[in-house]
Order: C-alpha cells, then sequence, then structure tokens
C-alpha cells in the first residue's frame, strides 16, 4: 500500500478550511474524520488527499478526461489509494445504492461541489454559449495561459457566476501552485452534462455545435438559412425538413460533417419524421424536446416564437426549449 504521505499534494487541505460547506477534512483531533456515512468518509478521505473533491477526482479517478470512471477503475484507484479491496466495494455501494455498475460521473461522488459546477456551466451557457475561448478571454485578458486565484475570481464575477470560485479554481489546478491555465479550464467540457451527454452518445453532436457556435451569432440565423424559423399560425404546422432535405442543405451553409447522421438524430427527437425547429435547438442543447400539447403557443420573454432560442444567450440549453 502506498502511504499516504506520498499522495500529498503542494496544496494541503488546510489551504481551503471553511471556503466550502461540508469539506472539512479533519476531526478535532486533527485526523481525518470517520464519522458519517461511507460516502461522507470516502469524500473526506479524498479531501485529505488532494484537497478538494474536484481534484481528487481528476487526478485519480478521471486521469485519461474521459468524464466518467468504470467500476473497475474505481476499485483500482481505491486500491492505489490504499483502501482494502471491501472498502472499496463499501464505497461504490454508497455511491451506487441501487446495485448499478454504471460509470460514476463526478456528480455522482459529490453533489456539493457538484452543484458548484452546474452554477459555472450555466453562467458558461448564458454568458457565452459554453464557449471556453470567450470565457477565457474574460478570465485572462493578458492572455498568459495561465491566472492567478484573485484574477480567475475576478474573471468569473464578471461572466456573472456568483458560486465558489475558489472550490473551482483549486479543484481544476491539477499542479495546485496557485495557478490555473488554460488546458486545466477546458476540463469543463467533461465536467458539463449536457455536453457529457451528447459526446457519450453522439460525438457528432459536438461537431455540430461547434459549427454553429462558430458560424452563427444566434442560432435562428442557421434556422432563417434553413427555412425553419417562420411559425406556423392558425392551427398550421411549422415549417419542417425531411431528412434528405436537412442533410442537402447543411453542406451547403459549410457544415463539413456527417450531416445526414445528424439529420436522423434530429428526426428523432420528437413526435413525427420531419425536422423542425423545436427538434433542431434539442440537438443543440443535447437534451429530447417535448411535444407541444395542442393549442401550446405560449412564448417565453426574450425567445423566438420560432425556436424557443432566447435573442441575448444563443446556447444556453435553457434557450433552446422550445415555447
Amino acid at each position: 500500500n502506498t502511504p499516504a504521505s506520498s499522495w500529498r499534494a503542494p496544496l494541503e487541505a488546510s489551504a481551503i478550511a471553511g471556503s466550502f460547506s461540508g469539506c472539512a477534512p479533519t476531526g478535532s483531533d486533527g485526523g481525518l474524520n470517520l464519522v458519517g456515512s461511507p460516502a461522507s468518509r470516502f469524500l473526506a478521505l479524498l479531501r485529505e488527499k488532494r484537497g478538494t473533491v474536484l481534484r481528487a477526482w481528476r487526478l485519480e479517478f478521471d486521469p485519461h478526461r474521459t468524464g466518467q470512471c468504470s467500476r473497475a477503475d474505481f476499485a483500482q484507484t481505491c486500491r492505489r489509494l490504499g483502501l482494502l479491496g471491501s472498502e472499496g466495494q463499501l464505497f461504490w455501494a454508497s455511491l451506487r445504492p441501487d446495485g448499478s455498475s454504471a460509470a460514476l460521473k463526478f456528480h455522482d461522488l459529490d453533489p456539493d461541489e457538484a452543484q458548484n459546477l452546474e452554477l459555472v456551466e450555466q453562467v458558461l451557457w448564458d454568458s457565452c454559449g459554453f464557449d471556453l475561448d470567450r470565457a477565457w478571454a474574460e478570465i485572462d485578458p493578458g492572455n498568459r495561459t495561465s491566472v492567478t486565484l484573485p484574477e480567475f475570481k475576478a474573471g468569473m464575477r464578471k461572466l456573472g457566476f456568483t458560486g465558489n470560485a475558489k472550490i473551482l479554481f483549486l479543484g481544476l489546478d491539477t499542479t495546485g501552485i496557485g495557478r490555473l491555465t488554460r488546458r486545466d479550464f477546458e476540463y469543463l467540457r467533461r465536467l458539463s452534462p449536457t455536453l457529457l451527454q451528447m459526446s457519450n452518445s453522439h460525438p457528432l453532436v459536438l461537431q455540430f455545435h461547434d459549427w454553429v457556435q462558430q458560424e452563427f451569432d444566434d442560432p435562428r440565423l442557421l434556422l432563417a438559412r434553413l427555412g425553419l424559423s417562420d411559425r406556423g399560425f392558425g392551427g398550421e404546422e411549422p415549417p419542417s425538413l425531411s431528412v434528405m432535405e436537412f442533410a442537402k442543405r447543411l453542406p451547403g451553409l459549410g457544415f463539413t460533417g456527417d450531416s445526414h447522421a445528424v439529420a436522423v438524430l434530429a428526426s428523432k427527437l420528437g413526435s413525427g419524421t420531419n425536422i423542425n425547429a423545436e427538434k433542431l435547438g434539442a440537438v443543440l442543447s443535447g437534451r429530447r424536446g417535448r411535444s407541444p400539447a395542442p393549442g401550446d403557443r405560449g412564448v417565453r420573454p426574450h425567445e423566438s416564437p420560432a425556436s424557443g432560442f432566447r435573442t441575448p444567450r444563443p446556447m444556453s440549453p435553457r434557450s433552446m426549449r422550445p415555447a
């Protein structure tokens, strides 16, 4: 077994004491806090080893940056952390009480830090369509490729983030030297449930999403170019395209990916086989669209009646929900 001292990184747990609810890793005697459920004891261990659960997740459970950890990898990591096989099994069972062997994602591991990440994700969608280059430009306006904690906090405030920027910084900072790099920041893609769902299920959707983000400032422009921006009136169905027609039009707009596969995917995200604005929004947001109830014509503020896209925040998952 590897001595616990060899796992300590330059970032000590004391550096974040009191900075996040539930993050204190030690008991009154200074030792590891073993009070509570198996899951809480496991999280305390991870904080003792790596300072934050997110940092432990990145360095120990997701070294290949896939955004998830299989049961076999989890067991191997627990052994590497010096835990007995039975302890690793106990911790897994506490995280998967239904007995599932499905791969863990970070939000399964620590709901507290995951909630902070949900706030980050929504701010990134709302402020810049989850364009991390644009977000990083706000955080690192001098283009120095790395930032300190105060600089990171200031940049996240400019983006509109009101959560705990410190715990995010410490979790993403893999070196533990107090500087966050652009590459570290990129890992947020692997922590986004929306993007992770798309990348796991349909890798081509990421290519389509990136293309739309690069070519169209507002997704409604894409709808207009595809002829899907007009809304049906008087009970008429909104405009739609067949799979073949949609697949033919995308290359004409400059999309170089598998347009037919995107069309087939979009056609399956709601009722009917044709593709309309609602289905396209579901593809771009990584969420299934809903079939509107008869006579449902309500439009939320700042949304396009045709698509449900919010004007100032074009790529947010909330923006993609049909009206």
